[in-house]
């Protein structure tokens, strides 16, 4: 999981570059509401989700974060590593 702050006025490029880099994967990204919308957090599952789709250009969150193109962030990006400890399914709350 990765997170990123946009440079002003560069929030809507940077969705637009992150939707591009993590095609193919299981990437989820959010943005940021409130006074945090310039503010991207990405989830990123390298596994590829559409077998039939050419191979995704970023295959870890790494070479996603290393070829954001200058200019984009207001400063580095802060990442961390997480384990799945359940499979996506019904609402937590749902249990």
């Amino acid at each position: 999981m990765w997170e990123a702050r946009a440079a002003r006025g560069r929030m809507d490029d940077l969705l637009a570059w992150l939707g591009r880099a993590v095609a193919g994967t299981a990437a989820e990204i959010y943005r940021g509401a409130g006074d945090n919308r310039d503010v991207v957090v990405v989830l990123f599952h390298p596994s590829v989700t559409d077998p039939s789709a050419a191979p995704p250009a970023h295959r870890d969150h790494v070479s996603v974060i290393a070829d954001i193109p200058p200019g984009l962030l207001a400063r580095s990006a802060q990442e961390w590593d997480f384990e799945r400890v359940s499979s996506p399914g019904p609402d937590i709350n749902d249990r």
